[in-house]
């Protein structure tokens, strides 16, 4: 069953991501053809982040689904869920906001990459039971993070070498997209399944 389930949860096979993929390693083929074109250079940071995006919010949409299962199964207080909520808010990447004459308005929420990461890793770990810890102390992390801030430059650049991707900048994309398959695959290969199983069952009458 394990195997199964593995598949099931895992945010590789939805079919934007697949595509995803697919544009990262036609991007990395052009490279290998034409290592000195800029444009395939950039290429590899709009689509490698592009993926990463992708997997990263399919992962956020199916754990906050299993979250409110979760929820719904152990049949908790409804105040329980009201202090829920904002995180699943979080997971869903909207908010709400009450105006003055009662309505109420639903806001895109907006934060960085990094954060983004560590909130929905720390969200799936308690939803899946999984012993997995994010990193943030090692040189992959800190990878990520020079990747991330060449795609913003870019991105947004200021000046015309901000376009200009060097020799050394490329590793890092590389290595930044293995970083982040790893750490997905880790986290479900150390998902508790039995407790994961269990808190998706209905809890017993006489035991709320």
């Amino acid at each position: 069953m394990k195997p199964n389930l593995r598949k099931e949860l895992s945010p590789f096979l939805h079919l934007s991501n697949i595509v995803f993929k697919e544009d990262f390693l036609q991007a990395l083929v052009g490279y290998d053809k034409f290592p000195n074109n800029q444009f395939i250079r950039r290429t590899l940071f709009r689509t490698g982040f592009a993926y990463i995006e992708g997997i990263l919010y399919q992962f956020k949409i199916s754990t906050a689904g299993l979250k409110l299962a979760q929820h719904m199964q152990k049949r908790r207080s409804d105040e329980w869920f009201l202090e829920e909520s904002p995180y699943l808010g979080f997971l869903s990447d909207f908010s709400y906001h009450l105006k003055k004459n009662g309505e109420i308005v639903k806001r895109e929420n907006f934060m960085s990459l990094e954060l983004n990461i560590v909130y929905t890793l720390k969200e799936a770990c308690e939803t899946y039971f999984s012993s997995f810890k994010l990193d943030k102390g090692n040189q992959d992390w800190e990878v990520f993070l020079k990747a991330k801030n060449i795609r913003n430059r870019i991105t947004h650049p200021k000046t015309n070498e901000d376009l200009f991707i060097q020799d050394i900048e490329v590793v890092t994309i590389k290595q930044t997209v293995c970083w982040f398959e790893k750490t997905i695959e880790s986290l479900i290969l150390e998902i508790d399944y039995k407790r994961f199983l269990i808190s998706l069952q209905k809890k017993a009458e006489g035991h709320s």
